[in-house]
């Protein structure tokens, strides 16, 4: 029974502010069943029901739970990890992190860092550039302080000016992890090179420092970076300038499959992702497409779980018989592929996602890189101007189809 009123007596003597203690007070309270907020006929929540109960930013984190549309038992799941199994290593990095590194420098988390990520990793530099700038974001670098912090006997001040900590701040910049978020963005691809390359120069001259004892003039680090940038753009020329390799391009599917290619995009303005789907044939042209927005998603993770279920129910509502499903997240489509039972906070979408595949003659999968995703990477970040689920037969919007007509062109027909 829901929605009843009922008496819960407090502790009969609680402590009083004199010292001494007062009678216990009689609380009254409401209740409501789980089920009774849950739409069994959709398996979705009843978002008016909560908003009667709770705030909004518990009922954004109520909807971002999955409900399955097909029975599961339930499962003990070890949330801080992808695979959903607790193990020794994973809770001994849990703890550092909320050990060692949270007090001193809190690891980027916010989604306004996503698009920092992506342009770190899109660089096109060397990956020891990449991995120390990575390191530097997170906090992760061996510096003095972070040594100090792992409990080893060092002396924690600067190996230059003798005075203050050696920390992440003081080597590199005060408040540096804002001037990540708000400026590293903006600039061009260019400058974030140099950039990169110069905090990776200025931790390479702290080890000479340290280590051998050698300290470069600012004039030398400076000459090291051009220099650097120099000879990596002769023998690693633009990425405009090489050829494709062949996972880098989008491949048509045999002639009697469907191929479907998912994304979901993230719009910091609404807080919401979009979802995008986009299905062709052998010849490269789009038989259907769809973009579906959706507010109440938990993180990155969930999306792309969701979107492959979306991408699902979309082809079986077309009625496609034979279909290859094509994502840019490894993670599900290997969850998706395996036979084995998901444990992990997306299971009910991955237990979804498999029934929904009962309805096909054959389906399989395989994942691509983000450059032969493209087309429904577009749709995705497009399906941002439309506010409601929104679908296209033989027709996307306008880059959607411009994105889909370089690829087709790229394409070798026998």
């Amino acid at each position: 029974m829901g929605g009843e009123s009922i008496n819960i007596w407090s502790d009969p003597w609680l402590p009083g502010p004199s010292g001494g203690y007062i009678r216990g007070q009689t609380i009254n309270c409401n209740y409501t069943l789980v089920s009774e907020l849950i739409d069994a006929s959709t398996a979705t929540w009843k978002v008016s029901a909560l908003e009667s109960l709770f705030d909004e930013e518990h009922v954004n984190k109520i909807c971002a739970i999955p409900l399955p549309n097909s029975g599961l038992r339930d499962e003990v799941v070890w949330r801080h990890d992808g695979s959903g199994c607790y193990t020794v290593k994973i809770g001994y990095f849990l703890l550092l992190k909320e050990l060692y590194v949270a007090p001193l420098l809190p690891v980027i988390s916010s989604p306004d860092f996503s698009h920092f990520y992506n342009a770190l990793w899109v660089s096109n530099l060397p990956p020891k550039v990449n991995i120390t700038v990575w390191q530097i974001a997170n906090n992760y670098l061996p510096t003095l302080a972070n040594l100090r912090l792992r409990r080893l006997n060092v002396d924690t001040r600067c190996p230059l000016c003798k005075i203050a900590t050696e920390s992440i701040d003081h080597i590199m910049r005060d408040s540096w992890k804002e001037w990540l978020a708000r400026t590293f963005v903006s600039l061009t691809m260019q400058h974030r090179r140099a950039v990169m390359v110069t905090f990776w120069a200025v931790w390479y001259t702290r080890n000479q420092v340290v280590h051998e004892g050698i300290v470069p003039s600012d004039h030398n680090t400076l000459s090291f970076v051009v220099a650097f940038l120099r000879e990596h753009d002769v023998f690693n020329p633009p990425a405009c300038l090489r050829p494709l390799r062949s996972h880098g391009s989008w491949s048509a599917p045999v002639s009697d499959v469907i191929k479907v290619n998912f994304d979901a995009s993230f719009d910091a303005f609404v807080r919401k992702f979009v979802f995008g789907v986009v299905c062709r044939d052998s010849e490269g042209l789009i038989l259907a497409a769809c973009c579906y927005p959706h507010s109440y998603v938990a993180d990155q993770f969930q999306a792309e779980a969701l979107v492959c279920l979306v991408a699902f129910r979309f082809a079986r509502d077309l009625g496609f018989a034979k279909v290859l499903f094509e994502g840019d997240s490894l993670t599900i489509i290997k969850k998706c592929s395996s036979e084995a039972n998901d444990v992990s906070l997306i299971s009910p979408v991955i237990a979804d996602i498999k029934e929904v595949a009962k309805s096909f003659q054959h389906v399989s999968f395989t994942f691509a890189y983000r450059k032969a995703n493209a087309v429904a990477h577009t749709l995705a970040h497009e399906g941002n101007a439309f506010s409601s689920p929104t679908y296209w037969i033989e027709d996307a919007p306008p880059r959607t189809l411009l994105a889909a007509k370089n690829e087709r062109e790229l394409l070798v027909f026998e």
